[in-house]
């Protein structure tokens, strides 16, 4: 193991067994009658995308359970003694934690369970019965966990194995997922009734210091105060000091605001930054290109913002863009030109078919909770159908060529730049990744690189067998992802290009066989796209790593970029200690966001 994952481990060992008082009967006793040491709690390993979590958190676990099981009297009486472990992650990263178990640990541990393949409610509820009475690990998708916990107040037998007696430890992958208190996820994981929990993140701020607290308060309740009293002490004083325009009195402020906060929290937040990385791989080397719009795009963009928006062609303005309560909305839409004129057209096509299947009807007579529904990818239905149809009226008159011209590479500029990256890498034996938030776009990219033939080396393909791309997104069932994963990393493998939903695809996999990523579209949250580089930028990659941001110039992805500089420049400033500009001024955050 490297040093840091060294000290990873002894930092979790530290909050969950030495300083806190684990025995069976803690939470029963009355206050000061505790043994030494803290009231449970739980604690945050917040080690950068590509650190080795997993390794760290499986030789936690196989130390804990081995102490256990070899009768260590500290744990005579311990909450531990039961040996239950629940692991809870991204549906995608199911079958990786499963494999990694039995790799690390072989036999060792009674046994490892991966919920997501059993198929019936009978085989569920016999996993979760042979869990609770032999212990072991249980690993279980965020979807799977918060569709089944919805059980748990009908079915008594499934309450005593989640919530009475519970799983002793609880480790949250990606536990920047439990971000929203008000969720129903969050509100289930803190039914669990240990407060035994781990944190695994590698981006624990990712939108808003009030994420942060979530996280920090699911593994150790009340340590921080409560939320109102968390935004007082610390939100509003650190993000008033933040922008170019803050006064001088703000900016001290934020800082003292800021050292406080970090004091404070390291003792519960482990932080080990990409820095570790590059000392130890191959250099990376990451690109933002600026791309104009072509003519036909202009002509949409200008058009609908003429319409929708109360801006012309000259960018005058008769509208109160801050007052305009879908703003995302035609965000959303304003994207899909940025991207290529054929998937706006898409997207209005297909809202026109789908408008009748926007009720999602959940089977409440059945435990098979669904775990491939865990994309965050863009949702055309999300839209409202008031914007969708103000933009049909307008657009489809707009555009004058035909459909099948439409689709021509030649209308976006990122689309031709995509094609030359992908093929000069090919060229050079390199593999890419391309990821975009949309399904839509996805899919045109994906048609217009095989019908080029440039992941082909410039042939045309033609028939599955002679495919050079690969692709997920949350469609994909889970059971198939690591399979497809498993193709494009085998040393033989064929297969040059890998499409990818940033907000399926984009966490905890291991694509360490391509060295080319391109982020094609700009989003709200820049942890989709950290995560996009970090499937390439970690142990185990040999090459030289280069990443292409494609941004439309002049438009509203510049806008979502302005915001994406703010948030990493405020998570490097709280969670990483480090010295950023200011470039942003608060005005213009409050316009747009």
């Amino acid at each position: 193991m490297k040093s840091h994952q060294i000290d990873g481990v002894r930092f979790m060992w530290k909050n969950i067994v030495m300083i806190s008082d684990h025995s069976a009967d803690a939470a029963s006793r009355p206050e000061g009658t505790r043994r030494e040491g803290l009231a449970q709690h739980g604690c945050v390993l917040a080690h950068s995308m590509g650190l080795g979590k997993t390794l760290q958190t499986i030789s936690l676990v196989y130390t804990l359970l081995n102490e256990v099981h070899c009768g260590n009297p500290d744990f005579a009486d311990s909450i531990f003694g039961a040996r239950r472990v629940l692991i809870l992650c991204p549906a995608t990263v199911q079958s990786n934690w499963a494999s990694e178990f039995w790799k690390w640990t072989g036999r060792i541990i009674t046994q490892v369970i991966n919920y997501s393949l059993m198929r019936t409610s009978d085989a569920r509820l016999a996993a979760l019965r042979s869990w609770n009475s032999h212990g072991g690990v249980l690993i279980m998708g965020y979807v799977g966990f918060r569709e089944l916990m919805q059980y748990q107040n009908v079915l008594q037998e499934l309450r005593r194995y989640m919530v009475d007696e519970g799983p002793s430890l609880v480790i949250a992958d990606e536990g920047h997922t439990i971000k929203n208190p008000q969720t129903k996820l969050a509100t289930y994981a803190n039914m669990l009734s240990t407060k035994a929990r781990i944190c695994l993140t590698g981006y624990p701020l990712q939108n808003k210091l009030e994420e942060y607290w979530t996280m920090v308060d699911f593994c150790f309740p009340n340590y921080l105060g409560s939320l109102v009293d968390f935004r007082n002490a610390y939100v509003n004083p650190i993000k008033n000091g933040l922008y170019a325009d803050s006064t001088t009195a703000d900016k001290r402020t934020s800082s003292i605001r800021m050292r406080t906060l970090q004091k404070l929290l390291e003792s519960v937040v482990d932080r080990r930054d990409s820095s570790i990385l590059h000392h130890q791989l191959p250099r990376k080397v990451e690109y933002v290109i600026s791309c104009p719009l072509t003519g036909i795009q202009q002509e949409l963009y200008c058009r609908y913002l003429a319409a929708f928006l109360g801006i012309g062609p000259d960018g005058s303005s008769s509208m109160n863009i801050s007052g305009n309560e879908k703003l995302f909305q035609h965000g959303m839409l304003l994207a899909t030109i940025c991207n290529h004129p054929a998937v706006c057209r898409k997207m209005l096509e297909d809202h026109r078919h789908q408008k009748d299947k926007a009720s999602h009807h959940h089977d409440n007579s059945n435990l098979v909770a669904s775990e491939c529904n865990d994309s965050g990818d863009i949702d055309l239905l999300a839209i409202e159908d008031e914007t969708m149809d103000m933009a049909d009226i307008d657009l489809k008159s707009t555009v004058a060529v035909q459909i099948e011209e439409i689709k021509t590479p030649a209308y976006s500029t990122k689309v031709l730049l995509m094609l030359e990256i992908i093929r000069q890498s090919v060229k050079l034996g390199e593999r890419v990744l391309v990821f975009s938030r949309s399904i839509l776009t996805l899919d045109y990219l994906q048609f217009i690189v095989e019908s080029t033939g440039v992941a082909a080396g410039g042939r045309t393909l033609s028939g599955s067998s002679t495919r050079k791309t690969l692709r997920i997104d949350g469609t994909i069932p889970v059971s198939k992802r690591q399979q497809l994963i498993d193709q494009f990393n085998s040393p033989s493998s064929r297969y040059f290009v890998f499409f990818i939903s940033s907000g399926t695809g984009s966490i905890g996999i291991n694509l360490v066989s391509a060295s080319r990523v391109i982020v094609f579209d700009i989003g709200w949250n820049p942890l989709y796209d950290e995560q996009a580089v970090a499937r390439v930028y970690r142990y185990g990659q040999k090459r030289q790593v280069y990443v292409y941001r494609l941004l439309t110039a002049d438009t509203w992805e510049e806008r979502l970029f302005n915001n994406y500089i703010f948030k990493v420049s405020m998570s490097r400033r709280v969670i990483d200690k480090q010295t950023m500009n200011r470039q942003i001024a608060k005005d213009d955050m409050r316009k747009y966001f």
